[in-house]
């Protein structure tokens, strides 16, 4: 059985503690993790998701933040130059490898849970089997790189991309009843795309430059970049 610390202790290999990445639910419960992962009593897969209680990446993950500002440039007749103004800072873009090394049964059936739930996660909730049709895909937290530097993040998937092969790094992975699921690289790579998905009220009511540019609103609640 795959439990809490055991995930943690594999993502802290690298020794350095602050190097981990992390996506949850951004409501935590029992049942709304049942929402976001599915079954897991009737889904070895979600069974494993739901013990660990988050996408982790096991080993030391990759993240490209890039940030931009929009201006737009107004022209004067007869003039040399064009005068420009600030429009709009859209969010951070957030592109992230997640990483895991396949040792064990256990860690290869959670690896390939995770894979699964990411491929899925792009999708909205759909189709008359779908208690939850019509909800758009499932707003998670990211967390990344030490307890300030990206905390509490809501995120969701926007896109991902994967490689398998070659044939002779791949593991079986089979479930209790030794069914074939799939196969996977024993150390696996997956890119994702993730958006910044702030409600305009938390804009509103919480945001200041002053605050953020000293870093006194990451400290207090999180889920500013």
């Amino acid at each position: 059985m795959i439990v809490v610390d055991e995930i943690n202790d594999v993502a802290l290999r690298s020794g350095i503690p602050l190097r981990r990445l992390e996506l949850r639910p951004a409501v935590q419960g029992s049942y709304e993790r049942t929402i976001v992962f599915g079954d897991p009593v009737s889904s070895e897969l979600s069974a494993a998701l739901h013990r660990v209680g988050a996408i982790v990446s096991t080993d030391s993950p990759t993240i490209q933040f890039s940030g931009s500002s929009e201006w737009a440039s107004t022209s004067m007749p007869r003039a040399n130059q064009q005068t420009i103004g600030w429009t709009a800072t859209p969010e951070v873009k957030i592109d992230a490898t997640f990483r895991w090394s396949i040792r064990t049964d256990d860690e290869a059936l959670y690896v390939f849970a995770c894979v699964d739930w990411i491929r899925t996660a792009p999708r909205g909730h759909f189709g008359v089997f779908d208690v939850y049709a019509g909800h758009g895909p499932d707003l998670m937290i990211m967390e990344a790189f030490g307890d300030v530097f990206v905390s509490r993040l809501p995120v969701l998937v926007e896109s991902w991309s994967m490689d398998v092969g070659p044939q002779d790094d791949l593991v079986e992975i089979r479930d209790s009843t030794d069914a074939l699921l799939g196969v996977l690289n024993r150390t696996t790579e997956m890119s994702v795309s993730l958006r910044v998905a702030r409600s305009s009220w938390r804009w509103l009511r919480k945001f200041s430059y002053g605050r953020l540019a000293s870093g006194e609103l990451i400290l207090e609640e999180g889920g500013w970049l």
